[in-house]
């Protein structure tokens, strides 16, 4: 659980490219109301080139985001 948190620190750190329409405030407050057992998942991976965009967050629950990895799959 440590280690999947620090790699989720690194992800976000190298991918922080936001929208320029993206309301900052308003994915900060996506992060921050995440549920317990739940990450917050980008429906379309920022790995795919996609930025950060409150329409393009997810809850999901941890094990199915690992599945996800950055497949194109919205659960």
């Amino acid at each position: 659980a440590q280690n999947a948190a620090a790699q989720s620190k690194y992800r976000q750190k190298k991918y922080r490219k936001i929208d320029i329409s993206a309301n900052s405030a308003l994915i900060l407050e996506i992060y921050r109301n995440c549920p317990e057992g739940f990450e917050v998942d980008h429906i379309i991976p920022v790995s795919k080139d996609c930025l950060h965009h409150e329409n393009n967050l997810q809850y999901l629950p941890k094990y199915l985001n690992r599945i996800k990895s950055n497949k194109l799959v919205n659960w």
